[in-house]
């Protein structure tokens, strides 16, 4: 939910304050979200045509959650508190980021399926910061 609501919402938001000229979803134009399922992985990917995504501000807001925790880094701020952010983190073990600026956001999420609370809470985590 948090990936395509933030491709839905806050993507065309984003490119109109960038100034890329594809700042709305006008015809032919759309988010688009990919679930696959193996034996042991949930993939979930979400792809919006704008490519407004600015990773350094996405690992600012994270870096904050972390540092303050939840409960302070909620706030009424436009861009969002990086909440979102953190609860993808914390249940994938690999997410993947990827823009071309005015063209293309990718998201991914790779989640671990059939493991106990402690197993996932030891999965070592990844994240992949591809910007063209």
């Amino acid at each position: 939910e948090e990936m395509y609501m933030n491709a839905i919402i806050d993507a065309p938001k984003e490119a109109a304050r960038h100034g890329f000229k594809a700042a709305a979803y006008d015809e032919g134009k759309k988010a688009s979200l990919h679930l696959l399922m193996t034996d042991n992985k949930f993939v979930i990917t979400c792809e919006d045509p704008f490519g407004s995504l600015l990773i350094e501000k996405f690992l600012l807001r994270m870096k904050e959650v972390y540092a303050t925790g939840a409960g302070a880094a909620i706030n009424f701020r436009e861009g969002g508190a990086g909440l979102g952010c953190v609860i993808m983190f914390e249940h994938c073990s690999h997410l993947y980021l990827g823009v071309i600026p005015g063209q293309k956001t990718v998201v991914s999420c790779i989640i671990p399926t059939g493991l106990s609370y402690r197993q996932r809470a030891n999965i070592k985590k990844s994240l992949h910061l591809i910007k063209v």
